[in-house]
């Protein structure tokens, strides 16, 4: 898997060793710096997941940028606060994401934890797929993989929604 973690953590001056002590302090996730060496040179995967969420959180680019699957990491923010607009230059002619129509933290909650128990869905699937044997690109695993990676980019910007409306 063809990811940005070695260049992240080069482009910031962190060690593994530093990164792993990080991970553990900030979000209590415990991965070693020989795990994450294998991880950054596509040796092996994560098992859950859920622990590029937090390499990602910590590097502050969303798991898609992580991982290679988006290419640009600059967008072009366009509007007011109110009606604020992501375009994605890759998008043909733009990919909109805006989830600020959603007002009530009371819904955003509600969505949240049906993200988590989709993501939670998806990964069994993942894990069960991909117990047998390396995980081809097209497979069904991988397709796993990349709609488990775009609900934990959802569930990122539906989390910057409701700490936008507990302010």
């Amino acid at each position: 898997m063809k990811n940005r973690l070695k260049q992240l953590r080069k482009q910031n001056g962190i060690s593994l060793k530093k990164l792993s002590q990080k991970l553990n302090e900030l979000y209590g996730v415990t991965i070693s710096d020989s795990q994450l060496s294998y991880y950054e040179n596509g040796k092996r995967s994560p098992r859950n997941q859920s622990v590029w969420k937090y390499i990602a959180s910590f590097f502050d680019v969303p798991v898609g940028y992580l991982l290679g699957y988006k290419d640009d990491l600059e967008l072009i923010l366009i509007g007011t606060d109110e009606e604020q607009k992501v375009f994605d230059s890759r998008s043909s002619p733009y990919l909109q994401k805006n989830l600020n129509f959603l007002k009530d933290i009371e819904e955003v909650k509600k969505i949240k934890t049906d993200t988590l128990i989709a993501i939670e869905f998806v990964e069994n699937i993942f894990s069960r797929l991909s117990q047998y044997g390396r995980v081809k690109p097209g497979s069904y695993a991988s397709e796993m993989n990349h709609i488990s990676l775009a609900l934990l980019d959802f569930l990122d910007d539906l989390e910057r929604v409701e700490n936008s409306l507990t302010k």
